[in-house]
């Protein structure tokens, strides 16, 4: 490292260009704000270059100087990059529970004004609370991102072409994460996705590998079918049976033809780490539900069966989609759940702050290099705010520290 903390890589490409460092406050890749807030509101201040007052359109460069400037600070990505990183580790350093809860999601980067040969056509579907879906569609690229839920900063993000799916590109972030950053990674307890996220292997290998408990939902891959709720071991006869979406049920009524009465869901009693089960309690002992099955519920083997009521553990290698560690039908999953909030505040401010949501930038470099300066701009304004004792203002970006 170099002076005031300086990454030392920055510090060696201005020494083999044969210039010193400088400290003056206006280095664009020491401090950052000048030139990352200047790249951030180019239509602010190509606006302001357009003033009808002669004293004031030097307030701004023409448009061609950041595109050019863009250009070269493209080839220098490793730099910038390692600034990121640097600040990371800055943060995690300051704030002991930096990292613990994490929020995953991607967000479109559409491109106007023009089709370049590295991007392409994506599209994303959002649902409402009512179940109304709302499909969205753009050309141009995909930020993948992962915030920390309670500071809403990003801990890793990829800008790959709009038609990369969401999915695929969560473990390697994560998997970078714990490369680059083992403090940050070690500390990371749950992360929260939407249903873009749901597959069974990525959740086995969060909670295997890296000891991080996915919150994300599944997805309900039987709304089509007649017959959603189904045995749980369907080599066995029993009253036990699972939805969709991982809830387990009792058969409580054996001759009742509407679902609804047929079943009654079971009480979960938690999730029993050394066994990786989570455990469930017969409903008519748990909430005094009238039972016509109970003799049916005595007959398997090894079926104990008394006033305290009948007890399944469920593996969770039954089914590592459907079945969590924190159980998706539980209260704790709602409200940790809720922490994923974050991620679209986040994905909010890039757009209505930066201007992320109408572009003119053009190839996957050069937006690459913009998402990067701003995320730059989010991790140094924090740290800003916690070097000033101030941590309740370390999502104000627009305002100084001290």
């Amino acid at each position: 490292m170099s002076g005031a903390g300086f990454p030392a890589c920055v510090s060696e490409s201005f020494s083999q260009a044969g210039k010193p460092l400088p400290f003056n406050g206006f280095c664009p890749l020491q401090r950052g704000f000048p030139t990352c807030f200047s790249l951030s509101f180019v239509p602010s201040l190509a606006e302001a270059g357009r003033n009808p007052d002669p004293e004031k359109q030097w307030l701004a460069p023409p448009d061609y100087v950041y595109s050019r400037f863009h250009g070269k600070l493209a080839r220098h990505w490793k730099l910038v990059e390692e600034i990121f990183h640097h600040l990371l580790r800055s943060l995690a350093a300051l704030l002991p529970d930096f990292g613990k809860n994490l929020a995953a999601d991607s967000k479109a980067l559409p491109v106007l004004g023009g089709r370049p040969a590295d991007a392409d056509t994506g599209t994303k579907e959002y649902e409402d609370a009512d179940g109304y879906k709302k499909i969205l569609s753009w050309f141009g690229y995909k930020l993948h991102l992962i915030v920390d839920a309670k500071y809403e900063l990003a801990v890793a993000f990829e800008v790959t072409k709009a038609s990369v799916a969401d999915s695929p590109r969560l473990m390697p972030m994560v998997r970078g994460l714990k490369e680059k950053h083992p403090e940050l990674h070690e500390r990371a307890e749950s992360l929260a996705a939407d249903k873009a996220y749901d597959a069974g292997d990525d959740k086995a290998e969060l909670y295997d590998d890296h000891g991080i408990t996915p919150l994300i939902p599944p997805r309900n891959m039987l709304a089509q079918k007649d017959d959603p709720i189904r045995p749980l071991d369907a080599e066995r006869s029993d009253t036990i049976h699972v939805g969709p979406t991982g809830e387990v049920f009792c058969k409580i009524a054996p001759f009742e033809p509407n679902p609804e009465k047929a079943f009654a869901a079971m009480q979960f009693m938690g999730f029993e780490k050394k066994r990786g089960t989570l455990k469930f309690r017969c409903p008519a002992a748990a909430f005094g539900i009238e039972c016509h099955n109970r003799a049916a519920c005595r007959r398997p083997p090894l079926v104990r069966d008394g006033k305290y009521g009948r007890v399944v553990r469920v593996p969770l290698d039954q089914n590592r989609r459907i079945f969590l560690p924190q159980h998706f039908h539980s209260q704790g999953f709602k409200a940790a759940y809720k922490k994923r909030t974050a991620v679209e505040r986040v994905n909010s401010r890039l757009d209505n702050v930066h201007g992320f949501e109408h572009t003119y930038l053009r190839g996957l470099d050069r937006i690459r290099l913009r998402v990067g300066l701003v995320l730059i701009i989010m991790l140094a304004s924090a740290r800003s705010w916690v070097l000033a004792g101030k941590e309740k203002n370390i999502r104000r970006i627009l305002r100084r520290a001290a």
